[in-house]
């Protein structure tokens, strides 16, 4: 069965560091927009098995709000702190260690990371926004499969008032 990747960006947070930036927290704005991408996926009955989330706050509430917009209960989301800071590679290893039990993934993280690792599995050139995502498909079996190039452009969907 084919495997289908949403990556998302986390929502607009705060630009207050005194808490440091793994603690920022998202801005009334970034809620808003995230339930708004959220129910936009909800138009196009694309829910997916497994949702995977940076630990860092933001990174976190945002992928709350879309379990909560898609019925999934926030306990059934599991947090990898690797996404934090995580690089190109660090990423594409998470997507390929993937159980294959899965078929439809959405990961919450960060830029530079997540659109560096849209760009390399499509060949095409992307820049999430704050609370954006894309929909990649994968004509494979096993997420061990997945690699540069291998992924075929779905979706893209960002908030409106952005």
């Amino acid at each position: 069965m084919a495997k289908k990747l949403v990556i998302v960006r986390h929502g607009q947070a705060s630009h207050n560091l005194d808490a440091g930036d793994f603690n920022r927290k998202l801005t009334d704005l970034g809620k808003s927009q995230s339930e708004e991408v959220a129910n936009k996926i909800l138009q196009h009955n694309c829910i997916p098995d497994l949702l995977i989330s940076s630990n860092a706050n933001r990174a976190f509430n945002t992928a709350k709000i879309f379990a909560k917009t898609w019925g999934i209960d926030e306990k059934k989301i599991f947090i990898n702190p690797s996404i934090y800071e995580a690089t190109l590679n660090k990423l594409l290893n998470l997507v390929n260690e993937i159980e294959n039990k899965f078929n439809h993934v959405a990961i919450f993280g960060h830029n530079p990371g997540l659109s560096e690792l849209a760009e390399y599995l499509t060949g095409l050139n992307f820049q999430l926004s704050t609370s954006a995502l894309i929909i990649l498909e994968f004509d494979v079996d096993n997420w061990m499969e997945i690699t540069r190039n291998s992924g075929k452009f779905s979706l893209y969907l960002e908030p409106s008032d952005f």
